[in-house]
């Protein structure tokens, strides 16, 4: 008989009142090792571009909760710095947490609680951004990640310390060393520790009008082809993963080719617009002439019409894809928005310039409008039309 295997997804302002793209979903935590004791967290943001639960201490119900420290081999209390590529990062101790969404149960998953203190001034992530660790600031209470891979950092931090991650720290206020960690006490994918439709996620987001709309909805439906209602859909094409080096972090990504230049590609849920490179690189084809930065909102694209801005999807095996974003007038779009007076929370045709660097493409929640995408875990047995050797670092599939 088929489980209850999804949740449904909501894209709206959020708990700050002022979220654009941001799809959230609820999620119930509950005491170590079993099912009881919960407390269900609404406005967890939806992330396809990392891997691990993330939920804010204050939030409320989890103060109540038993959850068991991970130590390190010393005894002492493991914390994490979790970096953005901003800078901006989540700072809080790792605990072994029950997990429930829809039917499906984990006992045991590591997730972070993001605490309210500031990290110590040891720690190198707190000479970066900022300690998102309230609602207001993180537009959330909490971050659901569901990427492609099981960890967050892996093998890497098995076998020596990898900055900024793990920290041993006897108090929030006080850490010794960075820490290694093994793969079983990492933050990690919570849904790989499902009893059952644990090899990925499939996210069907309804479409939204090119103007914008106040809300947006979708479903997330756990397993990849195990279920009647997670199958692999007819011409949908997955993509092995490869790793690349950003930042000076190691990352897995697919590539999209545009002007016969190929680029990393990220496909990001938690990201509110498409990224994709900057105004020269898009202005160097024929088919992005007249998108510019926007003159006011600046990272935002401007175009004096609506632009349909094609690109190729390719993978490591060389498997490849047309795709197209779509580009609106960035400037427009925005003045209709919740935080600028407006109502609208969704935008399928939101775009800008990579503001980091400008030789990559992250297709993010504007992309999922009007698509199903699947997200296949590192190492979980592949469904029927996904060979078995893409599960090496993991796939989208859309």
């Amino acid at each position: 008989m088929p489980v209850a295997n999804s949740i449904a997804v909501t894209v709206n302002a959020g708990p700050g009142g002022n979220a654009l793209n941001s799809g959230y979903v609820s999620v119930q935590i509950c005491n170590t090792g079993g099912t009881t004791n919960c407390a269900t967290i609404p406005n967890v943001q939806l992330d396809t571009g990392s891997s691990g639960l993330r939920i804010l201490a204050s939030a409320s119900g989890v103060s109540g909760l038993s959850l068991t420290s991970v130590k390190g081999v010393d005894g002492t209390p493991v914390y994490e710095c979790f970096e953005y590529a901003s800078g901006n990062y989540l700072w809080g101790p790792v605990v072994q947490a029950g997990v429930s969404m829809a039917g499906e149960t984990a006992t045991n998953v590591p997730v972070q609680l993001i605490a309210n203190s500031n990290a110590p001034s040891s720690v190198t992530c707190a000479a970066g951004g900022n300690n998102l660790n309230t609602t207001a600031a993180l537009q959330a209470n909490g971050i659901l990640g569901i990427g492609p891979a099981l960890e967050d950092c892996g093998l890497l931090c098995t076998t020596s310390p990898v900055l900024p991650y793990y920290w041993l720290c006897p108090s929030s206020i006080n850490c010794t060393s960075p820490a290694v960690v093994p793969v079983a006490t990492q933050v990690s994918n919570p849904v790989a520790f499902f009893n059952s439709d644990n090899n990925g996620v499939m996210l069907t987001m309804n479409s939204v009008a090119a103007g914008g709309a106040p809300l947006a909805s979708g479903t997330l439906y756990f397993g990849i082809g195990t279920q009647t209602d997670n199958a692999l859909g007819t011409g949908v094409k997955p993509y092995a993963l490869s790793s690349t080096v950003f930042s000076g972090q190691l990352y897995t990504s697919i590539k999209a080719v545009y002007n016969n230049v190929t680029y990393p590609a990220y496909v990001d849920s938690a990201e509110y617009l498409n990224f994709f490179l900057d105004p020269v690189a898009v202005a160097a084809a024929p088919a992005g002439a007249g998108i510019v930065d926007c003159p006011v909102n600046t990272g935002f694209y401007c175009t004096s019409a609506s632009v349909n801005l094609p690109f190729t999807v390719q993978d490591a095996n060389s498997n490849s894809a047309a795709a197209n974003i779509t580009v609106g007038n960035g400037a427009t779009l925005l003045s209709s928005a919740v935080g600028q007076g407006g109502s609208n929370t969704a935008f399928s045709n939101l775009a800008g310039g990579q503001v980091l660097t400008n030789d990559e493409v992250i297709l993010g929640m504007p992309f999922f409008y009007g698509r199903t995408i699947y997200v296949g875990i590192t190492g979980q047995t592949p469904p029927t039309g996904v060979p078995t050797s893409y599960a090496g670092l993991g796939y989208w599939a859309f």
